[in-house]
This record gives C-alpha cells, sequence and structure tokens, in this order.
C-alpha cells in the first residue's frame, strides 16, 4: 500500500490548510488526522461535508428495482417472477436482491429483450425462505439503501411473499414505516407468486401500509 509522506517546512510560520472535501469518514479521515500529527500547518480549519456511508451511484442504461425475498421459489415462480418485471420495467433491469441468505444484496443484470436466462432462473431458485426475525432486518435494510440513492430517483421496491410466520418480538421499526410514508419516490409493491396463498403477516403488511397511508400495488397471482 503507498503512503502518504508528509513533509516538514519551516518556511511560513502562519500556514494554513482548509480542508473542505467530501467525506465518506474512511480514507479522508485518516489524510487529516496524518496533517494534524504531523504538524503540517499551523492551522487546519476543517470543513468537511461528512457523509456516514460512500453515496450509491446509478447506472443509467438499465432500470433499477430492489426485490426482499421472504419465500423461496420454485421454477414456475421463478419465470413468472421474471416475466412480471420484463413487462413492468422493460428488458433491461439491474435487479437487487435482499434475501436472508448468502444471496443478499446479490446483483443481476436482467436483459430479457430475446428470452429468459436459465442462469437467472437458477439465481432465483436459491433463494431461501425467511424466519421471523428478517423481516426486521430487510425492511431496515431497504431503507438503509434508499437513503443513500440520490433524493431525485425512483425506487422501485417489490416485496415478495410470503411473509414469515409470526414468532416473537417486533420486528417493525416505526422509522421504516415513516420513510416509506414520507418518501412519494419509493414505488411499493408487494407481489404474492402463483401458489401462495396471502398470510396473516401479508395481511398485517397491508393493513400497516393503510394505517400509515402508504400507497402500494398488489400483485396476486
Amino acid at each position: 500500500k503507498k503512503k502518504l509522506n508528509i513533509i516538514k517546512t519551516n518556511t511560513d510560520k502562519e500556514n494554513i490548510i482548509i480542508w473542505s472535501v467530501l467525506d465518506t469518514r474512511l480514507p479522508e479521515e485518516g489524510i487529516l488526522n496524518s496533517f494534524s500529527q504531523n504538524k503540517l500547518a499551523n492551522k487546519i480549519i476543517d470543513n468537511r461535508i461528512i457523509y456516514p456511508e460512500t453515496r450509491v451511484c446509478l447506472d443509467k442504461n438499465y432500470i433499477h428495482a430492489y426485490a426482499a425475498f421472504f419465500d423461496s421459489f420454485n421454477e414456475e415462480q421463478a419465470i413468472e417472477f421474471l416475466n412480471y418485471l420484463k413487462l413492468t420495467y422493460g428488458n433491461s433491469i439491474k435487479l437487487k436482491i435482499w434475501n436472508d441468505s448468502e444471496l443478499n444484496n446479490r446483483i443481476i443484470n436482467l436483459n430479457l429483450k430475446d428470452s429468459i436466462s436459465r442462469n437467472d432462473i437458477e439465481i432465483l431458485k436459491q433463494i431461501k425462505k425467511c424466519n421471523w426475525t428478517s423481516i426486521g432486518f430487510m425492511f431496515l435494510q431497504s431503507v438503509n439503501e434508499f437513503k443513500q440513492l440520490p433524493k431525485s430517483s425512483e425506487k422501485n421496491y417489490i416485496i415478495v411473499g410470503n411473509m414469515p410466520r409470526e414468532d416473537k418480538g417486533s420486528q417493525l421499526d416505526s422509522s421504516v414505516w415513516d420513510y416509506w410514508k414520507n418518501d412519494s419516490l419509493t414505488l411499493i409493491t408487494l407481489y404474492i407468486p402463483k401458489g401462495k396463498i396471502t398470510n396473516q403477516i401479508d395481511r398485517d403488511i397491508k393493513r400497516g401500509f393503510a394505517s400509515y397511508g402508504i400507497k402500494y400495488q398488489l400483485i396476486e397471482n
């Protein structure tokens, strides 16, 4: 790894560094600390604009979609879902997968102009059935991701049921509901695949949407 070499000079006793960078708190803070520790300047003015995370840049060649998968897919359901994406968003889609498994945060580029890829089908068939605690984790994960996106970008967010059966503890953070309510560019779809029957938690999610005045569309196959 390259190291930043600091060279001290005594030519100017009034030298000042004004530090005005977009700071993600990763390498930038380390450089600033090096300036202070090595006394490179008599005065350092810290004008950082601090972001807690690196900002996300979107690839404009694709329509971006985000799907939280709470139940597993068989082959027919995987093909059905890919066809739904094509009909809804077009041929070129960058799909981000959220699932309580090794597939979490996986991004796949879907080119659906001609035919559905066997590889895409096999990826969706690896999705795992989630448990009760997955709900809070995956919903909060989506909100944290969306907060990093440009404010003007639409978030095509698909919640794929069935939802897990209820267990101990509350899983829905109020900040999640508040974010969905206040961000009109988060476009929520509750998607129930063919062969799955809406369960009690699916219905509770819909009641939560109604209670908070959150707009969404329901797709039941």
